[in-house]
């Protein structure tokens, strides 16, 4: 009797055990919902783990989101709560760093302007409504089943979208040949307007209405045509596509179709935004425009643009008619290779910073000043002078080769920053 009596316990312990994680896997799906059916995105996903801060969404991440993203990345606020950013499958990590980039820089302060030298509140207004960025492969995401269920159960309290047909990264053959048109700083600016500066903003915003105002009255067009409430947010993003040169060489590209012809001459969007091609025209066609976009930006692009492995040859901030990606990266500053490609990094009259990979490469600052880093300390390098010429070689195999520098006013190591002597 003893051998029943214990497998009857043993049974019982099990029926109870089984009971038990019934009722905590359905407490634990219940805490994935709110009261009103939509489900918990949580707030603490580490990214920390991974270099690029791309990670895949964890199995914590409820079915609503993971059916229709695979992974994600996040900007912290100021005030410590995150601002979220979730990929699908055809975003490769570089676009998806370069997506977090184009946000960084949009909320980064712009010392001596009016209206973002401190954008802490616009940030923090963001990251407290939970509002998120959604990169999806195509317009033709949206009709998916996966995403129509994540539209009905997300809990985000503001979402904007961004396609990876529109999202070219510096460096790769897309970009270089100024294929596709870069959508990324206009769809990432419309999720700061709607859900930073209007609420945090108000007098930037009556700032943005009026000159809207003025260039709809001089044949700036509005889209959509029925959401006329809508249309000093698309002029705002417009603005800021001229005045960063998107539109100064016409790409060839819209979301993966051929939009050659497509825009009238003397115009950007479609025909949409008429008044200038590119920043130098808004000074005498949309001052109000220039203003707007001086009172919230620093006049370059705040972020590293980082040139693949994949990448050699020459890339170059200054317009350069031979480079037909130069007039948009006339606008950056900053720029970090990878792999051990050689290449040569030519810069423009902003403060340049330059990070070298394994390879020899050259490094040309131009005017400014312009710093090139490294990744070791000072003992470990040679350095040898030849007329306007810096030759910096690594005595470590591997790491930063040997670089050439011409124009450089400063060399930032691990443990130093060693200025470069004047001629």
């Amino acid at each position: 009797m003893r051998p029943i009596k214990l497998v009857a316990a043993l049974a019982t312990i099990m029926a109870i055990a089984a009971t038990s994680f019934v009722l905590f896997a359905l407490s634990v799906f219940s805490s994935f919902e709110h009261s009103d059916g939509s489900q918990v995105f949580p707030d603490d996903i580490d990214t920390s783990a991974s270099p690029s801060g791309v990670v895949a969404l964890p199995e914590q991440v409820p079915p609503a989101y993971r059916g229709a993203f695979v992974n994600y990345t996040k900007v912290i606020a100021p005030n410590g709560k995150p601002i979220h950013i979730l990929a699908q499958k055809n975003w490769t990590e570089a676009q998806i760093v370069k997506g977090r980039s184009v946000l960084e820089h949009i909320l980064r302060d712009a010392p001596n302007s009016r209206f973002g030298k401190d954008k802490t509140n616009v940030a923090n207004t963001i990251a407290n409504t939970k509002g998120a960025m959604v990169f999806l492969n195509t317009e033709a995401s949206f009709n998916t089943p996966e995403f129509e269920e994540f539209m009905r159960r997300n809990d985000f309290g503001g979402i904007q979208d961004l396609r990876a047909n529109e999202t070219p990264v510096e460096g790769t053959v897309d970009y270089l040949e100024h294929r596709t048109r870069d959508a990324s700083f206009e769809e990432i600016l419309h999720f700061v307007h709607d859900y930073g500066i209007k609420p945090a903003l108000p007098d930037f915003q009556k700032q943005i209405e009026a000159a809207s105002d003025a260039a709809t009255a001089r044949g700036f067009q509005g889209w959509p045509e029925d959401e006329p409430e809508n249309h000093n947010n698309e002029y705002f993003a417009a603005v800021y596509d001229v005045y960063l040169d998107l539109w100064k060489r016409n790409p060839t590209l819209y979301e993966g179709q051929d939009m050659r012809g497509e825009v009238p001459a003397g115009t950007t969007h479609f025909g949409a935004y008429p008044l200038a091609t590119n920043r130098e025209e808004l000074a005498a066609n949309d001052p109000k425009g220039l203003a707007i976009i001086n009172g919230f930006f620093q006049p370059f692009l705040t972020y590293i643009a980082e040139l693949p492995e994949s990448f050699s040859g020459t890339f170059s901030l200054r317009e350069d008619g031979g480079f037909p990606y130069s007039y948009k990266a006339s606008r950056l500053a900053y720029v970090r290779l990878h792999g051990d490609n050689p290449a040569k990094i030519i810069g423009n009259a902003y403060d340049n910073r330059f990070w070298g990979n394994a390879g020899d490469n050259e490094f040309d600052g131009g005017a400014g000043h312009d710093t090139t880093y490294f990744s070791g300390n000072f003992a470990e390098y040679s350095l040898t002078a030849a007329g306007e010429r810096l030759t910096v070689r690594d005595n470590k195999l591997g790491r930063d080769g040997t670089d050439t520098l011409k124009n450089i006013e400063a060399l930032q190591f691990a443990d130093r920053t060693v200025p470069v002597p004047a001629d």
